[in-house]
């Protein structure tokens, strides 16, 4: 069975992912790559297929959970961010084991305080605490068996208070579920497989970088030009 990829997109700008994309058909030729988006947002070049839901551009937190619940995949796959750059053959099955979900384990910035005061929103409830504490998994790379823990993370965030549905509901349904089952859940870890570019290490180097932010925007269409990949777009 190949390795499914799925991604998360809303808009019209398509570029983004459309490096993550081209990424993964050069890294992982055989892969099955799905896109989940509404309907107004454009199909990227080069995936397998697109998995249109309906979202809600005030609770992206929500949308894309119920996106990812409802995107028919079958067995394993990989769940990433769109301003990823896959850059080696991912193995979901040979990954997970027996564990029914993997978590990328925050790697970096563990001791930094956490800042609670995210896009308008206040959580004051993790004020003065490290961003480890707050949210040790990142959202930006996860494995799963089936899509069925991503209802029971669903339906987890729709129990949250309403600023989580706008931001930061994804990272704190992993982090619940990690602590009410941690026997399910393995580590993956972010040096690995959500590397920021300016934490590369040139000896083993990591399968999945991760240019989250604005500022490493620049740099991950220069990564990108930089392996040669063939763009799937003209």
């Amino acid at each position: 069975m190949t390795t499914s990829f799925v991604f998360f997109h809303v808009g019209q700008d398509v570029a983004i992912p459309e490096m993550l994309v081209s990424s993964i058909r050069w890294s992982n030729p055989d892969a099955t790559v799905i896109q989940c988006s509404d309907a107004e947002t454009p199909s990227v070049v080069g995936i397998s297929r697109k998995s249109v839901t309906i979202c809600d551009s005030e609770r992206l937190m929500t949308s894309r959970l119920n996106a990812f619940a409802n995107c028919e995949v079958d067995g394993e796959a990989a769940y990433l961010d769109t301003d990823m750059i896959v850059v080696k053959k991912i193995d979901v099955k040979q990954l997970l084991g027996s564990s029914i979900i993997g978590m990328c384990r925050r790697s970096f910035q563990r001791e930094h305080i956490f800042n609670y005061y995210q896009r308008d929103i206040y959580f004051n409830e993790y004020k003065n605490l490290k961003i480890d504490d707050v949210y040790p998994y990142l959202a930006c790379f996860t494995l799963t068996q089936n899509p069925k823990i991503w209802d029971i993370l669903h339906q987890s965030l729709l129990t949250m208070e309403e600023k989580f549905h706008r931001w930061y509901g994804d990272q704190e349904a992993l982090k619940l579920f990690a602590y009410r089952s941690p026997a399910d859940v393995i580590d993956l870890p972010e040096s690995t497989y959500g590397c920021l570019p300016e934490y590369i290490d040139g000896k083993a180097g990591p399968s999945v970088i991760h240019f989250k932010g604005g500022h490493r925007k620049q740099l991950m269409k220069k990564f990108y030009l930089s392996l040669k990949v063939q763009p799937l777009y003209i």
